[in-house]
């Protein structure tokens, strides 16, 4: 009797192929926009330092979060927890000004924004960017050539589910004699990056670990 041909096991393979899919799709798709399941799977990414304070705060670039981390980084100046801000410079186009009648650039959007929130000018600090590629690595590298001798205890102002990788980042790439602490901007239901693919945090966390 002959022996059946390899396309007669496809039929079986193909129910298995799709109900491997439609868990996949359940798992990565459906259940992170379940409110209890994404707060669960968040809590592991979020490492925030309620009373954090120290020499200095770096805020991380954000795009559609920077104002949070913006905010958040202000009221620590205001609450007397960190003396000045360090900001990474970016000379792409942002918002339009109507007093100016041009485009600002993120960095001059920025200052504005900050000195809106009642930061002086002389409080904050600008890093000059550079090439580089993954970006917070990249941040922590810049902040590590700028950051003064002065400053032992860096807080890092970024989004909820950013703070366990960008703390990550910093501890890795700064010297062991500054110590980082990392700061939620917002609660993680409210910030901008609340509903950004947890998968994908997750992933470059574990790159992060190994490249770090």
């Amino acid at each position: 009797m002959p022996s059946p041909g390899p396309a007669s096991g496809r039929p079986r393979r193909l129910p298995r192929v799709l109900g491997w899919t439609l868990v996949a799709f359940l798992v990565f798709g459906v259940a992170p926009g379940v409110t209890p399941v994404r707060h669960a799977m968040s809590a592991p990414l979020i490492v925030h330092d309620a009373e954090a304070r120290g020499d200095a705060a770096y805020v991380m670039q954000g795009g559609l979060a920077s104002e949070e981390r913006l905010r958040a980084a202000a009221d620590l100046v205001h609450m007397g927890r960190v003396p000045a801000l360090y900001i990474l410079s970016d000379d792409h186009r942002s918002y339009h000004s109507f007093t100016e009648n041009r485009s600002l650039t993120r960095t001059e959007w920025t200052l504005a924004y900050l000195a809106w929130l009642g930061i002086p000018r002389d409080r904050i600090h600008i890093i000059q960017d550079g090439p580089g590629t993954f970006g917070s690595l990249h941040e922590a590298d810049l902040v590590k050539a700028a950051l003064p001798a002065t400053v032992q205890r860096l807080v890092v102002v970024t989004s909820p589910v950013h703070t366990r990788r960008s703390g990550l980042a910093f501890r890795r790439r700064l010297p062991g004699t500054v110590a980082v602490t990392t700061y939620a901007a917002i609660d993680w239901s409210l910030s901008a990056e609340a509903f950004a693919p947890l998968w994908f945090e997750y992933l470059k966390l574990a790159v992060y670990t190994v490249i770090a």
